[in-house]
C-alpha cells in the first residue's frame, strides 16, 4: 500500500513508536497500524500519533485498522485497510 505511492518511508522510534512516517512533497504523514481500536489500546495508539505530530510538526495522521472509520480531533483519520486511497487525499 505505501510503497506504491511513496518513495520515502521511515519508521519513527522514540519513547512513543509510530509505525510509519511517509513524505509527500514537503509534508510528513504519520501512519499507525493496528488490527482494531478498542478500550484496551485506543488511548495508547492515539497518544503515539499525537506525540509524533507534535514532535515532527505533522498536521494530519492516519490510524489504519481492519474495518473501523472515525475522525479523531480533526487531525487523525482512522481508516480501514481496504481504503488506502484515503491517505492520498
Amino acid at each position: 500500500m505505501l510503497k506504491a505511492n511513496y518513495t520515502d518511508i521511515f519508521l519513527y522510534t522514540s519513547s512513543k513508536e509510530c509505525d510509519f512516517i511517509v513524505k509527500k512533497g514537503n509534508d510528513l504523514i504519520a501512519i499507525q497500524a493496528t488490527f482494531e481500536i478498542d478500550t484496551s489500546n485506543r488511548e495508547r495508539e492515539i497518544a503515539r500519533l499525537k506525540y509524533v505530530q507534535k514532535k515532527l510538526n505533522i498536521s494530519k495522521s492516519y490510524l489504519v485498522t481492519f474495518s473501523q472509520s472515525e475522525i479523531i480531533d480533526n487531525t487523525i483519520l482512522m481508516i480501514p485497510i481496504y481504503k488506502p486511497h484515503e491517505i492520498n487525499k
